[in-house]
């Protein structure tokens, strides 16, 4: 979509399946829209998509159920209700970027509100690059995100996948995140004993960077394998010199017996602050056990 474009109105449904074998240059793949500088509003897609690869793709990768890359422009009150799968098969040595709804946003001067995940969205490749993005809603933007959410019904799945920072809504936030909610099931198993992994799992951001502030999460999160370094909030799970503000976590975080020992750090809003937390309530179960606020 070109800068003064605009898109609007527009569903979208079938099955589609991108091979990325060989591919030897950064790669946006998505059903809906792959690169948009324009304003798109209202639009929907249910497309089933399946990403597959029969080598290690060594170059970066961009990918969404909707849109795969956001450069300028907006999006607004759009979603995706398919099932998307990056399927175990496969391998990336190399940073990727996922979403549900938009994989990667690299302007500050967009902007996403409204959107939501109504489907699910599976990462199941063997992700292993320098650090990987991967949101129910946007996988990393560097831009404000507003009054996105997921369903009761979405859900958000990983498994081995390694230095990933995993939201239910955002992966990492950059800017600003207001308004969210995170309904979705989120289930990571993360098997890697390198102490260098580094994965943070929110409820509804992963690594803060930002202000995340009223938004919630109703979401339960399941580790099934803890990474030795894992960090996991039930609303943000590294918050990174920024602020946490009037946030609300009512969705348990289930960790048996195994991952307790390896997770070092793990609480009903956050996992690991170096910045500010304020106004915040934690009324769910963590590891069997009421935690704190933070």
């Amino acid at each position: 979509v070109a800068t003064e474009g605009i898109v609007q109105n527009l569903t979208l449904a079938g099955d589609v399946t991108y091979d990325l074998t060989g591919i030897t240059a950064t790669t946006n793949a998505a059903p809906f829209i792959y690169r948009s500088w324009g304003v798109i509003n209202d639009c929907s897609s249910s497309v089933n998509v399946i990403v597959t690869s029969s080598e290690t793709i060594g170059q970066e990768v961009r990918l969404s159920g909707f849109m795969a890359y956001m450069t300028n422009g907006e999006c607004n009150g759009c979603s995706y209700d398919g099932a998307f799968v990056w399927e175990d098969s496969s391998s990336s040595s190399a940073r990727a970027y996922v979403g549900g709804v938009i994989g990667y946003v690299n302007s500050s001067d967009a902007k996403v509100n409204g959107c939501y995940l109504g489907g699910t969205v599976n990462l199941k490749a063997t992700v292993t690059g320098e650090r990987s993005w991967f949101g129910g809603v946007v996988g990393y933007p560097l831009v404000p995100v507003s009054n996105c959410y997921t369903t009761k019904d979405a859900k958000v799945n990983v498994s081995n996948a390694t230095k990933l920072r995993l939201g239910g809504v955002v992966g990492q936030a950059n800017s600003t995140v207001t308004g969210c909610v995170n309904n979705a099931a989120i289930t990571i198993d993360c098997p890697s004993t390198d102490e260098d992994t580094h994965t943070y799992v929110g409820g509804v951001v992963g690594r803060n960077a930002g202000k995340v502030s009223e938004s919630d999460n109703t979401g339960t999160i399941t580790v099934t394998t803890g990474c030795l370094t894992q960090r996991i909030g039930g609303i943000v799970g590294q918050n990174y010199d920024s602020e946490i503000e009037d946030c609300e976590n009512s969705g348990g975080i289930i960790c048996n017996d195994v991952v307790v020992k390896k997770v070092r750090y793990y609480g009903g809003i956050v996992g690991y602050s170096t910045g500010t937390v304020s106004s915040c309530t934690n009324t769910a179960t963590v590891n069997k056990e009421k935690m704190s606020s933070v």
